[in-house]
């Protein structure tokens, strides 16, 4: 399989959607927070110019694990998963990494062009999309609006960042179709993050254009550039005695369509073309430099829909295809594309609900893969709904994790794909305003051909990418979050977790490091009438390992304070502290790569 997988996906992509229905769709607007008859802008509470990496830090059930400050580079992982396991959706169409999932969390779209992400795992992932492994945390790109937008901020040790959006909804067509179009550019500054030479630069840019038209379709078409420069000391588990720096450019294309009729048939279609610089040097003692330099190359296309029949019957359907090439002096040159099918019908019997059908994954040289799905819900009352879901999904092993040879990491080109099938149960419910929502669920997951990075032995010097066998996972998982009339909002999360494995072995970096115990809590509450306290915080208890130097709990916190200080145009001044106890956990075994505390300002203009 080639490229012409994607562009026969393209055509019929395209003409599918200029083919189909006809009923106008309500658009949905930004919703602001209220309080006491004032309006906070969301942008200052929820960060709209927060990158990808920020927004995703305070997703319940998301852990982003940073090296030094989310803007350099951060890892994530959702139910406990490795850092390969889980990653970004845009409109539903996974975008992974094929050099390296440690740049699964970037996205280089600004946030104010999307909905806050939702996560999804197991069995929702088969229906809300194309997933990863384990989780996505999946971006809808939002109908544009006629706003403007400018953020300035500084931070300890000289850092600064300044972000502005533009976006503009043109009147509609007499037939009641509308344009809209928007641009974006941020650049960031944050110096000594952890260590004194892990300075990170950052800038991006890109623009979008929309039409609405007149039968409830929305067209996305957006172009989007990132570049980061970062120190890089001591991470991927290098010894910090070394220098590193690491360089990486993201060229992201991306078209969608998407429509949802009133009576919640939905019909969605994407193409992407993304290109991913990568190049990394360490500065160690002996002559010369190691360096390492890649390009990967990600083209895509997908269709999907839902489709509503009779009294509660339905199918959820998907046709993927991707390829990635990749050209690396350390990797070597490579290509490969994979097809994706999938169908899963369903139908209500008074007040349960039976979903059963299959993901069939292709691939161009790994053996394909046949991934059940099913699930069946009861109605328990008006808003509480008992599931049962069982699902299985697959991935390949990154080029990094086949191939790569550095002084601290060794590839293994024996790996094969991995799998993992999850049971959940989950019990969820919600109060008679709406106003609070609760999740409770238990579930059970088997990873087969786990790829990890472990150090086999005690006195082994670097780390190795290993199939680890199988890993069971099991879980608890409960929820809850609130917003009041008047603007306050909390909510918490809680992940209980207790894992088992077959290979015998020294260290795990990623996928046997992980949190027993995870409470999140995030709030924001409203003072008066112009004065808003947000507040996150994190507390962990770790695995042992062998080679975290720091005690096993982490307590990460931020307290911000937002100040509406005008309303036309909208103007407020925040203050917030990140690591607000100063805590010294090590996010890595053996990596004292922690952003010390450290004090921000800002002043954000929405109009």
């Amino acid at each position: 399989m080639n490229t012409l997988i994607v562009l026969i996906l393209t055509v019929i992509t395209m003409t599918v959607c200029a083919a189909r229905a006809d009923e106008p769709v309500a658009v949905v607007e930004r919703e602001d927070l209220v309080v006491a008859g004032e309006a906070l802008p969301t942008s200052l509470v929820a960060g709209r110019d927060a990158v990808a990496a920020e927004a995703l830090a305070v997703l319940p059930g998301v852990d982003l694990r940073p090296q030094g400050v989310p803007g350099g580079q951060a890892d994530m992982s959702i139910r406990s998963s490795s850092f390969s396991g889980a990653g970004i959706a845009l409109n539903g169409f996974a975008l992974p990494n094929a050099q390296t999932e440690h740049f699964n969390a970037e996205l280089p779209i600004h946030s104010g062009m999307l909905s806050a992400p939702t996560v999804y795992t197991g069995f929702e992932q088969s229906l809300a999309g194309e997933g990863h492994l384990i989780g996505t945390a999946d971006f809808t790109i939002l109908p544009v609006d006629t706003l403007r937008h400018l953020s300035i901020g500084i931070s300890e040790q000289d850092g600064f960042r300044v972000d502005a959006l533009a976006q503009q909804r043109f009147a509609p067509t007499a037939g009641g179709a509308a344009a809209g179009a928007g641009v974006f550019a941020d650049y960031t500054e944050e110096n000594a993050v952890d260590y004194p030479d892990n300075d990170v630069l950052a800038r991006r840019a890109g623009g979008q254009a929309q039409w609405l038209d007149t039968r409830g379709g929305q067209w996305d078409l957006l172009l989007a550039r990132q570049e980061k420069e970062f120190g890089a000391r001591g991470y991927y588990g290098v010894t910090p005695l070394w220098a590193a720096d690491e360089e990486t450019e993201d060229t992201l294309l991306f078209a969608g369509w998407t429509k949802t009729d009133r009576e919640g048939n939905r019909l969605r279609a994407s193409a992407l073309y993304r290109e991913q610089t990568d190049d990394y040097t360490l500065f160690w003692t002996l002559p010369g430099v190691f360096n390492n330099s890649h390009k990967l190359e990600t083209y895509g296309a997908s269709v999907d829909g839902l489709l509503l029949a009779g009294e509660g019957g339905s199918l959820d359907w998907r046709i993927t295809g991707s390829e990635q090439r990749i050209r690396s002096d350390s990797l070597g040159d490579h290509q490969r594309s994979q097809m994706g099918l999938a169908a899963i019908p369903g139908m209500r019997f008074g007040k349960w609900r039976v979903q059963a059908g299959s993901r069939f994954e292709i691939f161009e040289e790994e053996p394909n893969a046949f991934l059940p799905q099913a699930a069946v819900g009861y109605q328990v009352s008006d808003r509480m709904t008992l599931k049962l879901a069982y699902s299985e999904s697959v991935r390949q092993p990154s080029y990094t994790e086949l191939n790569y040879e550095s002084p601290a990491s060794l590839g293994n080109a024996g790996l094969k794909n991995q799998t993992a099938a999850t049971v959940e149960l989950l019990l969820s419910g919600a109060s008679a305003a709406r106003r609070l929502a609760w999740t409770l669920g238990l579930f059970q997951q088997t990873t087969r051909n786990t790829v990890d990075w472990i150090r086999p032995t005690a006195d082994a010097s670097r780390w190795e990418a290993w199939n680890i066998g199988s890993v069971d996972t099991a879980g608890v998982e409960a929820g809850l979050r609130w917003q009041s009339e008047g603007g306050n909002r909390l909510a918490a999360q809680y992940t209980g977790l207790v894992k088992s494995e077959d290979t015998d072995l020294y260290a795990s970096r990623y996928a046997l490091d992980y949190p027993e115990h995870r409470l999140q809590f995030s709030g924001t509450l409203p003072v008066g009438s112009r004065l808003a306290v947000e507040l996150q915080q994190e507390i962990r208890c770790q695995e042992d390992n062998p080679l975290r130097q720091s005690s096993d709990t982490g307590y990460d916190g931020r307290l911000a304070l937002h100040a509406l200080v005008l309303k036309s145009p909208n103007v407020m001044l925040s203050l917030a502290i990140q690591n607000l106890w100063d805590d010294d956990f090590e996010i890595f075994p053996g990596q004292a790569t922690v952003s010390p505390q450290r004090v921000s300002a800002s002043v954000t203009m929405d109009w």
